[in-house]
């Protein structure tokens, strides 16, 4: 008995699929023969039974096939990038050229392509326009559409579909949102499907023509969608006729209805996706001459129907597996070899099984990978090279808390990284960063909703969302110093080194993060005066103090800049004053050595972006040795000739692109000194002007000189808003040869003269006040 059963399990479903076909088939054949007449109705009945339930499958078959072509050429226009930008942009008559063409030509495309006929409509809420691939555009609240979703009640951003004459619509609709993810708030497509073109759903079906079948599809409110007899498309079953009974409870419906003085044999079969019915209707009197006929010639023919049904049986069997022997043929390489068994079913299930599998292994990737995809994000907001509009998508996305609509960075930095570099070493550094960062996030989510991560080695980035209002009491700069002193606390109880804590003042928008970040990396660096273990802030750092490390700090990114960009001997001089700079202002040597700790953590980061170590490049830990140096003398001579070299040399070695590099060059010079000689650059780096301005516009995407003026009067704003620093001191910081001259561009750039802004600017802060 086992044996049987593992020689039974071992037969293909290729051959177990013939078996039983012709089994079934000739049974019925069978006793036909042998009942003869007491049973030639009942067999004729199976017999129409069977073709009704073909007939049913294959029109449903159809029509799931023509929806899943419709949803996806729906949801592959809705994706369309150019789609999208038209759909956030306007219509074509408000967008430019070449975007419209090339909306137009993706629905063009799209329709080409279809082995579908239909037409698109592309509808824009916001702009209350309708475009069609076919009709003339027109308002959308002049259009169907617009009755459309007054009446129907969307499910998020699921598309849904209108049948024809449903509000007056002579076709089949199918509508999704554009862009996909949002819920028909901004642009929708619809796609739409004549009644000729659904007709052909019913064309060629299989309803053998001595049967006369009548076919119809009846949607939810009981109109006829489709039906074999064109006069009936568009009408509705009323509740009094046996066909409405009939559709409203097929299962319980027994024998046969009468329509027009004719009676008829029913069928149904439920698409219970879109809720539509397919009804069968097949007229009972061509049933009775068929089974009179068999009646008569049942056993003469006995044995020629035994060879015809096994004959069928073979056929259609071998037809029925022709969709699996299809889906073998697409299997990827891997399934190849499985194939060759001959047992198709098992191959598409295990291939089913794989796809399972790797589905949920990528989702555990994703979810694995999300706070690596955050992170990411938060350091794009901290550059500030994402559009607020590609900030809220991914906020949402990725589910980060910003809500606000005034941003503060709080910058909390190491105050001795060779400190941090000799007691936490290789894999402890990023240990270590990262249980600042859930000190620093825990801290902060007592009292706002914050975004912590690591910026640069030795640095933590607090990003604080606020509501907006107005703090007149100062109640948020204190929480902020509080927060400020916990983490300063904090990590002097728990680790082996110090922390500065430095504060930005509350910036508008997504824009101003990255604002708030550059503030605090420029109050950060006034710790190399002010001492370790400090919290700063705009109003707490000296005047003096400033000057001192603008200075310092300044020079620190000249350093770097000739670095980068290879110019050595530069690199030596700038060294050099600031040396001459800490010998004049810094009157210990924890301050200085702190100076050129920063210097080297700032010089790492930079080589980072270019593949480099700086770390990797010596025996000895550099921090460690910059420490065990005795005179600022001895600190020069040993960067001058020694570190400088090495980084140059580590540059030229990961072969850093020159084109790279120049435009790096440039942009470091802009962010560092608000001013960049073209000239001098370009001759370092044996290229011509024009060249080298072509390579920044690439870049960046817009001309040096459009860059470096809205660069500087960014500048300009910020401190005539946020600082008393006089005029004639912001032209010359930003190297303008006359005040005039920087009045002249200034009034261009926004509008009105440095003075009346400014002016503007604090009677706006008296007005909130």
């Amino acid at each position: 008995m086992e044996r049987k059963k593992r020689l039974f399990r071992a037969i293909t479903f290729k051959r177990k699929l013939i078996f039983y076909s012709i089994l079934i088939s000739t049974i019925p054949v069978l006793l036909v023969g042998l009942l003869a007449s007491s049973i030639a109705a009942r067999i004729i009945q199976e017999e129409v039974n069977i073709n009704h339930q073909a007939l049913l499958k294959q029109v449903e078959y159809r029509l799931n096939h023509l929806m899943e072509n419709l949803n996806i050429h729906s949801v592959t226009i809705a994706t369309n990038a150019a789609v999208e930008r038209s759909v956030e942009s306007g219509p074509p008559d408000k967008n430019d050229v070449s975007q419209s063409m090339e909306m137009i030509e993706t629905l063009r495309k799209q329709v080409n392509y279809s082995p579908i006929r239909y037409d698109v409509s592309l509808i824009y809420k916001k702009f209350d326009y309708v475009y069609s691939s076919v009709h003339q555009s027109i308002a959308y609240t002049r259009s169907v559409y617009d009755t459309i979703f007054q009446h129907t009640r969307t499910n998020r951003n699921f598309p849904f579909v209108v049948t024809p004459y449903t509000y007056g619509n002579k076709e089949l609709m199918l509508l999704r949102p554009v862009p996909l993810y949002s819920y028909y708030t901004e642009g929708v497509v619809a796609l739409n499907v004549s009644i000729d073109e659904l007709s052909k759903v019913l064309d060629d079906s299989g309803s053998p023509d001595n049967y006369r079948s009548t076919i119809a599809v009846v949607d939810k409110e009981g109109k006829m969608m489709i039906s074999s007899n064109h006069d009936d498309i568009g009408s509705k079953l009323t509740s009094m006729t046996e066909l409405y009974q009939f559709w409203q409870n097929p299962q319980g419906y027994t024998g046969s209805i009468r329509m027009n003085g004719i009676a008829y044999k029913l069928a149904a079969q439920r698409l219970p996706v879109y809720d539509w019915t397919i009804i069968a209707m097949t007229p009972t009197r061509e049933l009775t001459k068929k089974s009179d006929a068999i009646i008569r010639i049942t056993w003469e023919i006995i044995g020629a129907l035994v060879v015809f049904w096994i004959f069928i049986a073979f056929t259609g069997s071998n037809r029925m597996y022709v969709p699996i022997e299809r889906m073998l043929r697409k299997m990827p390489a891997e399934y190849v070899g499985s194939t060759d068994s001959g047992d198709g079913l098992k191959t598409l299930e295990m291939l089913l099984h794989d796809t399972i599998r790797d589905n949920r292994l990528l989702r555990d990737q994703i979810n694995e990978h999300m706070p690596s995809l955050q992170e990411n994000m938060s350091h794009h907001l901290l550059w500030g090279d994402m559009t607020d509009a590609e900030i809220r998508r991914k906020r949402d996305q990725f589910g980060l808390p910003l809500h606000g609509s005034t941003f503060r960075v709080c910058l909390v930095a190491a105050d001795d990284y060779a400190v941090v570099a000799e007691h936490y070493r290789d894999k402890d550094h990023s240990l270590i960063h990262y249980a600042l960062r859930k000190m620093a996030e825990e801290i902060c989510e007592t009292a706002f909703s914050c975004i912590v991560l690591t910026p640069q080695p030795g640095q933590v980035a607090v990003i604080v969302s606020e509501s907006g209002t107005e703090d007149a009491d100062g109640a948020t700069e204190a929480k902020l110093h509080d927060i400020a002193a916990d983490i300063r606390g904090s990590v002097a109880k728990y680790f082996k080194f110090t922390v500065s804590v430095a504060i930005s003042r509350a910036y508008e928008g997504y824009s101003g993060i990255r604002h708030g970040y550059r503030e605090a990396l420029e109050l950060s660096a006034y710790r190399m005066l002010m001492g370790p273990d400090v919290t700063i802030t705009e109003q707490e750092v000296e005047p003096a103090i400033k000057q001192s490390s603008r200075d310092i700090v300044q020079l620190q990114k000249s350093i770097l800049s000739n670095l980068i960009g290879g110019s050595t001997d530069e690199a030596k001089a700038l060294l050099s004053r600031l040396a001459e700079r800490i010998g004049q202002s810094v009157n210990n040597p924890e301050t200085m050595f702190g100076i050129f700790d920063y210097l080297l953590v700032e010089l790492d980061a930079y080589m980072h972006e270019f593949a480099c170590e700086l770390r990797g490049a010596f025996r000895e830990d550099i921090h460690k040795k910059l420490h065990s140096l005795n005179s600022l003398a001895a600190v020069q001579e040993w960067l001058s000739d020694t570190v400088f070299p090495v980084v140059v040399a580590q540059l030229e070695t990961v072969r850093v692109s020159k084109q790279e590099r120049v435009v790096q060059h440039v942009l470091q010079s802009i962010h560092s000194e608000w001013d960049a000689d073209l000239q001098q650059i370009a001759r370092q780096y044996a290229i011509s002007v024009p060249h080298l301005s072509r390579l920044f516009k690439e870049k960046t995407g817009e001309p040096f000189s459009d860059y470096l003026i809205r660069e500087r009067m960014t500048k300009a704003q910020e401190w005539l808003t946020r600082t008393g620093v006089p005029v004639k001191e912001i032209a010359e910081r930003l190297h303008y040869s006359t005040i005039q001259n920087f009045n002249r561009a200034f009034k261009q750039y926004t509008g009105m003269p440095p003075g009346e802004y400014r002016k503007r600017a604090e009677a706006g802060e008296q007005a909130d006040g």
